[in-house]
Order: structure tokens, then sequence, then C-alpha cells
């Protein structure tokens, strides 16, 4: 073949290497990682070369479920193709990244097998966003539900807590009987608090109350929650100038900020840093349209800690109504699905990245109050 014609064909396939998303990849004959195109690096788990000499087994994140790893491991054994098979990829620092695998069998022109080659495809953004639009639709479901069974319970309490200071007037102070109703009346007050942080969650109106200044509202639930933390947590805050109004009234966004904070406090019984960070920014039609959410501008606040993390199973569960991590007694497992309700139902969205022993970061988009619509 003419060499203009190899180094035209040469050139041509190298463009289409650095136009795809994919990374291509080979194997040798005992599955070891011998070539691997610059787009590995763009996983952002470990650079190309610490990939090399590395089998997808050194590669497979163990502490989330592993979903297709099993098949692609038999078609390796079997030396036979596979598709689309997905599983997550583990880095040295902790963090982890999910990719879509395809390969083929390579056999030498005598029929030798001499390995694998493929292509993989980061797909972590897109299965994330198909987490948060499904736990979405499931909170919203089970936030009707729970609405009309919080509304018809607290019918039920609040006879009892009135019938029981209305007895408390008429028995002598200290007695036993009067020790009695003090306690049904303190477990009925408790009990409709608890309905109402509920109501928080399953509240399907949209906030009209007056937001004020972000930067004001931040400052204001940090300083509720100082006093709640640990003595060995320290507190920074970096919030851009000018943030506007967001779509969620003051006293709604000073309890979300307060909740975080207290669950950060809590993540750093030893010590440690709580940062809470706040800016603009412009949601894109391709960065909402799987969340359920408008494109155009948002307020991004930040809530971080440097704190023991949650594994993935923790995580998955972590605004889930009744869901807590600490002993019987200590929690009602309400404050982050409070936290997702009235973020949700204002029109933002709540992310959550943590690593176990490494932290965990709470990301909030709220739409601005003068919310513009690309």
């Amino acid at each position: 073949m003419d060499s203009a014609l190899i180094q035209e064909s040469e050139a041509r396939y190298r463009a289409l290497l650095e136009c795809s998303t994919d990374w291509l990849w080979e194997t040798d004959i005992e599955g070891r990682l011998t070539a691997l195109s610059v787009r590995a690096k763009e996983t952002a788990v470990r650079t190309a070369e610490n990939f090399l000499g590395l089998t997808f087994a050194d590669l497979l994140d163990t502490t989330t479920p592993v979903e297709d790893y099993p098949l692609l491991a038999e078609a390796l054994v079997r030396r036979k193709a596979f598709r689309r098979l997905s599983f997550p990829l583990r880095a040295p620092d902790g963090t982890g990244r999910w990719v879509m695998i395809s390969g083929l069998p390579r056999f030498v022109g005598n029929g030798r097998f001499v390995g694998h080659c493929g292509t993989a495809t980061d797909i972590t953004d897109a299965r994330r966003a198909a987490e948060i639009a499904h736990h979405r639709q499931t909170m919203a479901a089970l936030g009707s539900l729970v609405g009309g069974l919080t509304h018809e319970l607290n019918n039920l309490i609040q006879p009892i807590i009135g019938l029981a200071d209305l007895s408390l007037r008429r028995v002598e102070d200290g007695s036993r009987l009067a020790t009695s109703l003090a306690s049904i009346r303190d477990s009925g007050v408790k009990a409709r608090a608890i309905l109402r942080d509920v109501l928080s969650f399953a509240r399907t109106d949209v906030i009209n109350s007056d937001s004020g200044d972000v930067a004001s509202i931040v400052e204001t639930a940090l300083s509720l929650a100082r006093p709640l933390l640990p003595a060995t947590v320290a507190v920074q805050t970096d919030l851009a100038d000018g943030l506007p109004s967001v779509g969620l009234g003051g006293t709604e966004l000073t309890q979300v900020i307060l909740n975080l904070a207290r669950n950060a406090g809590h993540a750093m019984p030893d010590g440690g840093t709580l940062t809470v960070a706040g800016r603009r920014v412009m949601l894109e039609v391709a960065e909402t349209a799987a969340l359920g959410m408008k494109p155009g501008g948002y307020v991004r606040v930040i809530v971080a800690d440097t704190g023991i993390g949650m594994d993935e199973k923790t995580r998955r569960r972590a605004f889930d109504p009744f869901f807590t991590t600490r002993p019987v007694g200590q929690g009602t497992g309400l404050g982050l699905s409070v936290v997702y309700g009235l973020v949700n139902n204002a029109g933002g969205r709540i992310a959550l990245d943590s690593t176990p022993g490494r932290g965990t970061v709470f990301t909030i988009d709220l739409p601005d109050a003068a919310f513009t619509i690309l």
C-alpha cells in the first residue's frame, strides 16, 4: 500500500479516537491490560500508565455492587465476546467511577488466542442522573402517601394532647396520675413534632415566603449550628459576592443548612472541617433534562465535611425517611428527608457524594428568585 495512503489512514484513525468519548483497551492472554487510548486518562480514576499491567479484577471496586462484572469475568475466561457490561472502577484515593465495557477476543493468523480488545465508556454521570431522577419519582409517590396519612394521625394526636392538658388541671400536682398524664402529653407533643417534619418532607406546594440574602441565611444557620457541633470542628465559608435570592423561603433554607451542618457534626466526632460554599451557576438542558428540572440560573450551595463518610449502601438510602445510622433514640431519620423535600419542592435538587474515611459533600442547586429559563 502506498505510504501516503497509510499515513492518511492512520491520521483518520487517530482523529476518530480523539473525537470518541470512549477509550480503547487491549489485554494479553492472562487478561492484563497492555494498551490504552488517551481517553482512559479522563476516567479521573488513575492515569493510563497506572492501568497497564493490571487486570479488570484489580480495578474492580468491591465496596459497591459489582453488577455485570461476573459476566465480564466469565467472558474473559471463556475467550468470548461481550457487550455493554457495567461495573465500578476502584481508584487509589478511594473514589470511583462506573464504566460500560464491550470487547472481542483477539486471534492471530493460526487461530492462537492473544487476548481481548474493546472499548469502555465512563457512565458515572449518566448513572447518577438516572439515580436522582428515579429517587425524585419515588419520593414524590412516597410523599403523596405519607402526606395524607400524617394529616389523619395529626387529627388523632391533637385531642390526646388537649385532653391530657385539661386533665392535668384537675388533678393534684405531683401525684402518680399527674405524672402519667404529663407523660402522655409529652409523648403527644413529640409525636406531633415528628409529624410536622414528615409534612415538611411530603409537602407538594412551592414555597413562596421571602428568601432574603443567601449569604446572611448561611451565616445565621451556621451560628445556630455552632453550639451543636464538637468544639474540634472548624467552620468555614466560601460564598461568592452578590448571590441572588433563591426560590426557597429563608426559614426553610436555614433549616436545610442547619440540618446538614448538624449531620456533618455527627460525622466528625473527633474533629474536622465543615465548609459551606455558594456560587451562581447556569444549568443547561443537557444537565437538567434527566433530573426533571428547568434549565437556567441557579445558586449552588455546597456543604462539605471531612468526616467518616458513607459507604455506597448508606449513601443510596441517606434521603429515605426514618433511615438513620445513629443508635436507637438518638435520631428520627427525618433530617435529610426533610432537606430533600424542601429542596425538591422549590424546584431544585440535592446530590450526595461520599467516600468512607474521606468525608461527605452535599451539592444543592436552587433556582434563583428571578429564575430565567434558557
